[in-house]
């Protein structure tokens, strides 16, 4: 049997944690989490009847509080000063041949392997910063600590050539060049220093849709409150969803098979993610993103799972084809794809009509609650309810 798209709670993550397990009770708008980022892996969903492990709990007219989402005049600021960065060009610097702390050189390398150059290891006319590690994480990308180039560049003259000599991990991604010894040479051919452009009319009417610099800035606030009331609107739906599952009660615990199977499932869901986005491992990364340990966060995508069929049962949530055709195009749209056709390569008509029942579950229990706006905590009560949490936990 297949199942829905579940609800994922945590809205600061960038990707569906995927509760993988699937019912017997639900007959209509089944779909698959298999997600489209791992289409070689293979999702197992866990067989299951909802209505034998958890029984609903209140669920409409709930109140849940939520921090009012506040845009200051920094982050405009910080918006703005992030798009002028887009526009930064170099210019070579005049005077000076000695490379300082902080400048941009223009580099070509070339990297030595068992006695031969290798072309899939070396370049020209690259523009690199010297300075703050950023040299040695863009050349020694994936080669650890012990690749250190950046210290012998600053302080060199242009047209010298500077070396460095490392072995590649035994683990490294291309299994060629793993465990074998390296020479880096690196030629430093220009000094160059950044340029961000000047914030103007002039530039605000040939690279935004503002006619003006002090329209600009109102129209960038208007997008940053506008993204900080989406993210309150899914604050609040997490919270409320949240609420929902704790108000159930589970009538049996599910089977040491099932965990085991859901934490399989929810290893192939994240994989990608977690480490292609994040650099860790899932375990590590559904301890960041949920605060539970893998196996705890597979009981309660099981639990929660349960809930959202019962309610879908429960509230008779269906998706119409029509429904289905016009979210298809919409989705398309967004994504900057052709036509829906393209969509299908990497989502398929189950993926978009499970959200669909989703989102038109969770609009349903949303409109029948309250949403009490809060003030943001100020750093030192987050300092303190952190504190406080930490010393439940030891009590524990």
């Amino acid at each position: 049997m297949k199942k829905f798209i579940t609800i994922t709670l945590f809205a600061a993550t960038v990707f569906i944690l995927a509760a993988c397990g699937s019912t017997k009770d639900k007959k209509a708008a089944e779909a698959t989490t298999e997600s489209s980022m791992n289409q070689d892996a293979k999702i197992t969903p866990v067989e299951l009847t909802a209505s034998e492990y958890v029984e609903l709990g209140e669920y409409k007219g709930l109140t849940v509080d939520v921090e009012k989402p506040e845009v200051t005049e920094s982050q405009v600021e910080e918006e703005i000063n992030n798009y002028l960065e887009g526009y930064v060009s170099y210019n070579k610097v005049e005077g000076r041949d000695t490379v300082e702390k902080g400048d941009y050189v223009n580099v070509d390398y070339t990297c030595t392997i068992g006695g031969k150059v290798s072309d899939d290891y070396s370049d020209t006319d690259i523009d690199v910063k010297a300075g703050d590690g950023e040299m040695d994480e863009y050349l020694g990308s994936g080669l650890g600590d012990d690749f250190k180039i950046e210290e012998k560049v600053i302080g060199s003259k242009t047209g010298t050539t500077v070396t460095t000599e490392f072995t590649f991990p035994k683990d490294y991604d291309d299994e060629t060049v793993a465990g074998k010894k390296c020479k880096m040479e690196v030629t430093i051919n220009e000094i160059k220093e950044e340029v961000i452009p000047e914030l103007n009319d002039a530039f605000v009417k040939e690279n935004t849709e503002s006619q003006s610099v002090e329209q600009y800035r109102k129209d960038v606030r208007a997008t940053l409150e506008e993204q900080a009331q989406a993210e309150f609107d899914d604050m609040a739906k997490d919270k409320l969803w949240k609420a929902i599952v704790d108000n159930c009660t589970q009538k049996k615990d599910f089977s040491e098979n099932m965990i085991k199977q859901e934490v399989e499932n929810i290893k192939i869901e994240n994989q990608e993610v977690a480490e292609y986005y994040f650099g860790m491992d899932v375990e590590d990364y559904i301890k960041e993103t949920s605060g539970m340990s893998l196996e705890d966060y597979a009981k309660f995508s099981l639990k929660q799972q349960c809930v959202q069929d019962l309610l879908v049962e429960k509230e008779n949530i269906t998706v119409t084809d029509e429904e289905l055709q016009e979210e298809m195009k919409k989705v398309a749209e967004e994504s900057g794809l052709e036509n829906v056709e393209a969509l299908k390569d990497y989502y398929s008509e189950d993926d978009i009509r499970s959200s669909l029942v989703v989102n038109k579950l969770l609009d349903n229990l949303f409109s029948s609650s309250k949403i009490n706006t809060v003030e943001a905590a100020t750093e030192a009560e987050k300092t303190d309810a952190a504190a406080e949490s930490a010393s439940t936990e030891a009590d524990k």
